[in-house]
């Protein structure tokens, strides 16, 4: 199978299983299908089964555990005490649509069911239970919530350097980025120093997208990024060193194919 039929392939297999835990019983079914429909990259689950494809089936499980928490945080991210974004992936934001108090229950319902379906897939084996406390460690208060506070907290008028800036994008935008990644080595039962090592590189992934988000947002000139703190130029210095950077630790892995083609695409995007 060609790398682009793999990436359509797992495309489809996540939407089939985010679709099979998406209950349509529930009273949250309208407000959690709008939302997790809505045509997002699904990066994240991409990068769980581009390192566990030696087991795709827990993989998959996770990665849609990654990505209901992602979307969970989108929601609550748009809120008006928050963003304030009225739209999101060219549609209305899940609080304009539903209003504010269900766009708040919608997105705990993505947390919690995420908590669900990693405890049961938990109760199998230890693996599972190390995959789930990375992805729980890196939503968390020293991960993404961290960031997402520090963003909320900070503003122009606190001496925004690129080192702040960072502190804030590697938890907020890189933590689920670098776990997605882990996790599928760890499903994969791969040694500590290759889940260390896609670590670091998960990282790195993690910047280069935030500073390539900023560069299609620097018209936003009261947004906390790249392109407003620092300036164009060295924003662009930036992404170049850290896409020779990634390059660089790509080329030193053996295999992981689908991965290589991913990050590629990450990079490489015009949106």
């Amino acid at each position: 199978m060609t790398e682009i039929k793999k990436f359509d392939y797992y495309i489809s297999l996540i939407n089939e299983k985010i679709a099979f835990f998406l209950d349509d019983r529930s009273v949250f079914y309208e407000q959690l299908f709008y939302c997790m429909s809505g045509g997002g990259k699904r990066l994240r689950p991409l990068l769980v089964l581009s390192t566990g494809e030696k087991n795709l089936e827990e993989a998959l499980v996770f990665a849609c555990v990654i990505e209901f928490i992602h979307n969970y945080s989108l929601i609550h991210d748009d809120l008006p005490a928050m963003d304030n974004d009225d739209y999101r992936r060219n549609k209305l934001t899940c609080h304009k649509k539903f209003g504010e108090a269900n766009a708040i229950l919608t997105g705990d319902a993505l947390l919690n069911l995420a908590c669900e379906i990693a405890i049961d897939a938990c109760m199998k084996n230890n693996k599972n239970l190390l995959a789930a406390k990375k992805i729980f460690e890196a939503a968390g208060l020293n991960g993404m919530l961290k960031g997402q506070f520090l963003d909320i907290n900070l503003n122009k008028r606190d001496n925004i350097n690129a080192k702040i800036l960072d502190e804030i994008n590697l938890n907020k935008t890189g933590a689920l980025i670098k776990t997605s990644l882990q996790v599928g080595a760890i499903l994969s039962q791969e040694k500590n120093e290759i889940i260390d090592f896609f670590g670091e590189l998960g990282e790195k992934i993690g910047l280069a997208f935030q500073i390539k988000d900023d560069m299609f947002d620097r018209e936003k000139i009261d947004e906390l990024n790249y392109f407003n703190m620092i300036g164009e130029k060295e924003s662009i210095k930036r992404l170049n060193d850290l896409t020779s950077e990634i390059y660089f630790c790509l080329d030193k892995l053996d295999g992981y194919d689908f991965l290589k083609y991913l990050v590629k695409i990450i990079l490489e995007r015009k949106n």
